[in-house]
């Protein structure tokens, strides 16, 4: 890994520390991942093969919410 000094306005400094504040990663990791997106989708990265990969990812997980449940409250509440 190589370091890399690179300038930002405030509300760019001040966005990515709320989001990596939100999310638990520093500002270093949500500028990689940026750069990976970035460059994955200027590489040609088939969009359609990363959702086929994706789907079904949470079919054995039982600590995710009942998004169907989730959505009626939201109706009922107006939201």
């Amino acid at each position: 890994m190589t370091r890399t000094q690179t300038y930002l306005t405030d509300d760019e400094r001040r966005g990515l520390a709320e989001r990596a504040r939100a999310k638990g990663v520093s500002t270093s990791h949500l500028i990689r991942e940026a750069a990976d997106r970035f460059l994955g989708e200027q590489s040609g990265v088939d969009r359609l093969a990363r959702l086929r990969m994706a789907a079904g990812i949470r079919l054995d997980r039982d600590d995710l919410p009942d998004w169907s449940e989730v959505r009626r409250s939201w109706e009922r509440s107006g939201a």
